[in-house]
């Protein structure tokens, strides 16, 4: 495929890896850290096979620096009393020294559980917001142009609501506000990757047909797709592949590379049902685009939330890969499906 992801050398590169949530939570720190410490995660990401990790965080997060509460870093002792900025700092330093990618993405406004229309709107919606947005951006990827495996920043995580690819006004065109960020993103660090993601919850790049993203530098931009069983009403393959197809699938060849930034399911749904048939049709086609992926989530447990969600601190994730205490993979089975060697391209 010619839209792949190449490595400094022009090599192609497949991303293959996990979410790794709870930055982005009231807890400002990535969860799992009252189970193991940090080493002993980003080890077991990477003996999974996976190659990257997208890590969450909000604008909150940036802007207040809050302390990470003791509860949730009782593993790590040295995170104890930590800002949440240099507990993201720690978690990048261990998830790096692992030999793991990073691509940082930012979650949400709020530090809380995504996602819902009136939750968390878009930051381009009001110029006030846009500058918000941009300015935590530019604070991290300034705090991060050193570390080569920081390699890429997902600008804004499932766009929804009054966001729109390019029509309804400035104040609704999420292409435009993501060339806006992008620049300043670009000027701080050029060799950063830009994702871009569909809107519609991520799962629609239709509009990249009539009005594809333009960036100040070449070879710097990713497409980026979101996709979960519940976004269907039809679970037969042919069905399937047509709607990706015709919503997503087709970037794959151009000249831009694609990352699907979240796919999951229960993980004890896996491997029989209509569900677990879903993931085999869509790993499959993933494997025919050579497309680039990261699964949702890692967590073994979940990380705090608002009342709103019923989300518990410590409580089991039910779609995680790990299990509760972060050590063992949930359903190996899972595991060794997802991070099988591809079929030759």
């Amino acid at each position: 495929m010619s839209g792949q992801l190449r490595d400094r050398t022009g090599a192609a590169v497949r991303l293959r890896g996990v979410n790794w949530y709870g930055a982005e939570s009231p807890d400002f720190v990535v969860a799992g850290l009252h189970r193991q410490p940090l080493a002993r995660i980003a080890a077991s990401i990477a003996a999974l096979g996976a190659n990257v990790v997208r890590l969450p965080w909000s604008l909150a997060l940036v802007a207040d620096n809050p302390p990470v509460p003791a509860f949730a870093v009782a593993a790590e002792p040295c995170l104890q009393g930590a800002s949440a900025l240099a507990a993201l700092d720690a978690t990048i330093a261990a998830l790096t020294a692992a030999g793991l990618a990073l691509i940082l993405d930012c979650h949400l406004d709020r530090a809380d559980w995504c996602c819902a229309d009136d939750h968390d709107p878009l930051p381009h919606l009001t110029a006030d917001q846009e500058q918000r947005w941009i300015a935590a951006w530019v604070t991290l990827v300034r705090r991060y142009r050193t570390s080569p495996l920081v390699i890429a920043a997902d600008l804004w995580n499932e766009p929804r609501g009054r966001a729109r690819w390019g029509r309804g006004g400035q104040a609704h065109d999420w292409p435009a506000a993501a060339e806006r960020a992008a620049a300043a993103i670009l000027r701080e660090h050029p060799d950063l990757l830009i994702i871009v993601e569909g809107v519609d919850y991520a799962a629609d790049l239709r509009g990249v047909r009539q009005r594809p993203v333009h960036l100040p530098l070449p070879g710097r931009l990713v497409y980026s797709v979101h996709d979960y069983p519940w976004f269907h009403r039809q679970l037969a393959p042919a069905a399937l592949r047509q709607r990706w197809e015709e919503r997503w699938g087709f970037l794959a060849r151009g000249e831009v590379p694609l990352l699907v930034g979240e796919f999951g399911l229960a993980s004890d749904a896996w491997p029989a049902g209509p569900v677990a048939g879903w993931l085999r049709t869509f790993l499959d086609y993933l494997d025919e685009l050579g497309a680039s992926w990261t699964y949702w989530p890692l967590n073994g447990t979940m990380a705090s939330a608002s009342a709103r969600w019923g989300r518990r601190f410590g409580a089991r994730e039910p779609f995680g890969l790990l299990d509760e205490r972060w050590e063992w993979p949930a359903n190996p089975g899972l595991v060794e499906v997802l991070f099988r060697s591809p079929r030759p391209s």
